[in-house]
């Protein structure tokens, strides 16, 4: 009996380490199967995917640009990249970007599962609770289901076998393990820049094996910080180029405080309970400060740290947990506001690790504690698994089509963003009153968001209150420098101006737009028609025949006309 009992508790063997990683991705795959059914949406898939010139042909210029230019705001080259190959057998597909993100996933949950298997001694439960839980969570749905988040899943890809390396770097101290783990962070990084808090979490794996602070273990880190400043650098110079950093003297300091206490504490309750999930957590109104109701965040956020700090006077594994998720959190908590959502779901896809490794630790340890009641225990986990799960499969058809996505938006948490995008699509489907609702009340909800007052322009563009349109759109340009975004509008109010017979504002919004963009043939024909209403026939034909030359097909005739 003695033998036997020592063979139970033995170590499982490789052939069952396997086994289990093969479940926890069939699992993994199953919740995600609706999201291969999914279509793109009008939400950063334009700039990404269907708008996007630059990854439409894997030609040697559309490389170089891919390469070497940022795009969509942040320089992530290898995203770019994969989204390029994509397109290259699959066109405008969805099921080709649908099904490479959900593999990449998958490739992130077979990581996870070794992650945890080394960090922890090859302790299989943990790496099978943690990893299945990465696997399924439904907050991870954005992350995995959004074409636009290639950048989460790929970036992860290499993310977190560089931790890995680095890992077996500690134990082996062979030099060719911190090589693969600093090349890994160059992919990683190359693929999303948050993959800068690396060098950090690399110190925290220190930590974790009980290795000493001295000259040498800081030391073996400079190149990794070095890469981290530089594409810092080159994140911060592509964002702001782009507007995507709100100015520090927009929010101020206890603005930014009370929403990082809230995004840091209210990622831990969706994490536990994911309930009411949208694709848009929108700031509070300020006109008066926080509700109160976020002032419960600060003291949140305080116990959760002063317990995480007690924590080490009986285990390292609460802390450390802790800390992976903090440093993974930090950048998007909106100590530096980035984009108009006070918290994004696929913001925790690599923090929620952390979260995860506690939980394994945790039941565990209950248990090991309370035998008599470990079915209790582990009938829980799995339910609250079997949950997560189906919150997963559902929450990924939430993600099926814009339409979709913006009206669950709407009903969970109604925002400017939601209104307006799906203003978009009855505006395509020239639904106009209803396009004209959704607008107003995005306008309604936040009368700072200028392109709510573009898009009602355009509504009233075309159903023919040109003089409303005008309004709309001079309330746009007025509040926007940005010269790209201006040149549009511009050409939109001097058609409106021009159905008005207001020739001379008509030839100066032309003109302006022309300005702007000088290679745009429809501003040329439009500032022709203009002089021709002005009775000057020769500036007339001189538009007329540029703007032919730049791939306007215009009337012969009415070239004719102007000779």
């Amino acid at each position: 009996m003695a033998i036997k009992r020592q063979k139970l508790k033995s170590t499982p063997s490789p052939q069952f380490w396997w086994l289990s990683v093969g479940v926890i991705l069939l699992l993994t795959f199953v919740a995600f199967i609706p999201s291969l059914q999914n279509g793109f949406v009008n939400y950063d898939d334009t700039v990404y995917v269907y708008q996007n010139p630059h990854i439409q042909s894997l030609s040697g210029k559309n490389l170089h640009r891919i390469l070497t230019k940022p795009m969509a705001h942040n320089y992530h080259p290898f995203t770019m990249l994969s989204l390029a190959v994509n397109y290259h057998f699959s066109e405008l597909n969805p099921f080709g970007y649908h099904f490479t993100n959900l593999m990449l996933h998958l490739a992130n949950v077979f990581w996870v599962f070794w992650l945890v298997f080394w960090l922890t001694g090859k302790r299989i439960e943990m790496s099978v609770i943690v990893s299945l839980l990465f696997g399924i969570h439904p907050m991870h749905v954005e992350s995995v289901a959004w074409i636009a988040e290639r950048k989460d899943v790929l970036y992860a890809f290499f993310f977190l076998p560089a931790l890995i390396a680095y890992i077996r770097y500690i134990k082996t101290r062979k030099w060719a393990f911190f090589a693969v783990s600093l090349l890994l962070f160059i992919l990683s990084l190359f693929s999303k820049p948050a993959a800068i808090v690396l060098p950090v979490l690399l110190f925290l794996l220190d930590f974790w094996f009980r290795r000493t602070l001295k000259l040498k273990t800081i030391v073996e880190k400079i190149p990794f910080f070095a890469l981290a400043l530089l594409f810092s650098y080159l994140t911060l110079k592509a964002q702001s180029a782009e507007g995507a950093v709100v100015s520090l003297n927009v929010y101020t300091p206890f603005t930014r405080f009370m929403a990082a206490c809230y995004g840091f504490s209210m990622y831990i309750i969706k994490m536990i309970v994911p309930h009411q999930l949208t694709v848009h957590y929108p700031y509070p109104l300020l006109n008066n400060g926080f509700p109160t109701f976020y002032y419960i965040f600060p003291l949140l956020s305080a116990a959760i740290g002063v317990f995480t700090l007690y924590s080490l006077r009986f285990t390292r594994t609460i802390f450390f947990g802790m800390a992976f998720y903090l440093i993974n959190l930090i950048l998007v908590l909106q100590l530096v506001t980035v984009g108009g959502t006070i918290m994004s779901e696929r913001y925790t896809y690599i923090p929620y690790i952390g979260l995860f490794f506690i939980i394994g630790w945790a039941y565990l340890k209950l248990a090991a504690k309370w035998k008599n009641y470990r079915m209790i225990f582990t009938t829980f986990l799995a339910v609250y698994m079997l949950l997560m799960g189906i919150f997963t499969w559902n929450r990924c058809q939430v993600w099926k089509d814009s339409m979709t996505l913006w009206t669950d938006s709407i009903q969970k948490m109604p925002n400017v963003i939601a209104y307006n995008n799906r203003g978009e699509l009855y505006f395509e489907a020239k639904e106009y009153d209803l396009a004209l609702k959704d607008v107003d009340a995005a306008i309604v909800l936040n009368s700072s968001y200028m392109q709510s007052y573009k898009n009602r322009g355009l509504l009233y563009s075309v159903t023919n209150q040109f003089d409303e349109a005008i309004q709309n759109y001079s309330i746009y340009l007025n509040n926007t420098k940005s010269r790209k975004n201006r040149h549009p509008v511009l050409n939109w109010r001097g058609i409106a101006q021009l159905n008005l017979n207001r020739f001379e504002k008509a030839l100066k919004d032309f003109d302006e737009a022309i300005e702007i963009d000088s290679q745009n043939g429809s501003y040329y024909f439009n500032r022709s028609r203009t002089h021709y209403a002005l009775d000057n026939r020769k500036a007339a034909l001189k538009d007329a025949i540029k703007a032919q030359t730049l791939g306007m097909k215009v009337d012969r005739q009415y070239i004719e006309g102007l000779q």
